[in-house]
């Protein structure tokens, strides 16, 4: 920096040109802090840059992304709030981050909004395919049985906006269709992928191999010795066409193996970690929530205990509130109300105290007698009077399932 000339200027001169290198400094570190996904770095570069007065709406949209990223709605929803209450004007960045906002959250309606209001000239593929992305996750009841038309009429419009569709696109079709359990036309859509001349991506196979994993859960529900579980053969196919293109992931081996404990094939499930393991992945929590539900299903409750409290452990995973649900059900399933007791035991010295909402789905009654008995079952939501020492009495009711005897 030059020498100051001693003129009345000089000193005004020297603190704006000390102020736009902080800013570029500061401009360098936000978008820094969003590369590595470092949201609280970022939050605080956009402050010091509020401080200065030089927050704009390119700033705003660094963090916006991130926040979208990262998945954090809530962050996300107050930015924008700020933004308006800041009086910092939106610009088509803007308006991209809330479609990508609006898919993230699955509400398609918001991403459609988005879209129109972004001039039809200026509107890209990636815009058409967010649109996409948000109608696949979209759950709710004000789309149910539109997802498929409303998706059809976008990949229409791109195409008449003379978009060529890409893997993404394509992709998205296939997400639409695993989340309703629809594996032949997940599959039909990776037949168009690849005759367009495209190369399925991680995310194209991990969507295909859901497909299949949300048919094997349905079909899991109706299954019977008439009416058995699909064989997995067809899903295997998918994970070793990932395998041999180079696309598979720690994702999608989860998924194989979720698909195995679904149809209570425990060994061929731990083969497929074990497979994912030799090919360097390391095993997750969601590995470890896999290996839980296959062992409570196949009747093996101490050893998904042992997931809980000695493999979770070891990845640094806090089992959670479903954890010790599932592990109760499968005790209760057993008949064991020893092993239910020691179970509601370790989940209080883990923080969670088990209630009658977490076992909805079992065939208890939860009825709230006045009679006189025990206090010792209320981490179970049943009624004082179940038994004349407080315990729990499984019997069969008449529909074959197990309840509590009313005493």
């Amino acid at each position: 920096m030059a020498p100051s000339s001693g003129q009345p200027g000089d000193g005004v001169d020297n603190q704006l040109a000390l102020d736009e290198d902080r800013v570029r400094v500061l401009e360098d570190a936000l978008r820094a802090a969003a590369e590595e996904y470092d949201t609280l770095g970022a939050q605080r570069r956009l402050e010091d840059l509020k401080a200065l007065g030089r927050a704009d709406v390119q700033h705003y949209n660094v963090l916006l992304l991130l926040l979208s990223r990262v998945r954090d709605m809530e962050g996300f929803n107050a930015l924008l709030d700020e933004m308006e209450k800041e009086g910092i004007a939106q610009d088509e960045n803007t308006i991209r981050q809330r479609m990508a906002g609006a898919m993230i959250a699955g509400d398609s309606a918001q991403a459609r909004l988005h879209l129109d209001s972004i001039p039809e000239s200026e509107r890209s593929l990636l815009d058409y395919t967010c649109v996409l992305e948000a109608i696949a996750a979209d759950d709710s009841e004000e789309a149910a049985g539109m997802r498929v038309s409303n998706a059809l009429e976008v990949m229409e419009e791109l195409q008449a906006k003379g978009f060529t569709p890409d893997v993404m696109t394509y992709t998205a079709f296939i997400k639409l269709h695993a989340s309703d359990g629809d594996f032949d036309r997940a599959q039909s859509w990776m037949g168009r992928l690849r005759s367009a001349g495209l190369m399925p991506i991680r995310d194209t196979f991990t969507a295909l191999l859901m497909a299949y994993g949300s048919a094997t859960e349905r079909a899991a529900q109706m299954a019977s010795p008439e009416n058995p579980l699909p064989p997995a053969a067809e899903a295997r196919k998918v994970l070793d066409e990932a395998v041999r293109e180079g696309q598979d992931s720690v994702d999608l081996f989860n998924v194989m193996a979720d698909i195995y404990a679904t149809g209570d094939q425990l060994e061929s499930a731990m083969e497929v970690i074990a497979e994912m393991e030799g090919r360097g992945y390391e095993r997750n929590a969601d590995t470890m929530a896999i290996l839980l539900f296959g062992n409570v299903l196949r009747g093996d409750v101490e050893a998904g205990l042992k997931i809980v409290l000695k493999d979770m452990k070891k990845l640094g995973v806090k089992p959670d509130r479903d954890d010790f649900s599932l592990l109760v059900q499968g005790a209760i399933g057993q008949m064991d109300q020893a092993l239910v007791e020691r179970i509601l035991k370790i989940a209080e010295e883990h923080g969670i105290v088990l209630s009658e909402d977490d076992f909805q789905q079992l065939d208890w009654d939860f009825s709230d007698d006045e009679d006189e008995g025990s206090d010792d079952d209320d981490d179970l939501g049943g009624s004082e009077s179940d038994s004349d020492d407080g315990e729990i009495e499984f019997v069969d009711d008449e529909e074959g399932g197990r309840g509590k005897s009313p005493q």
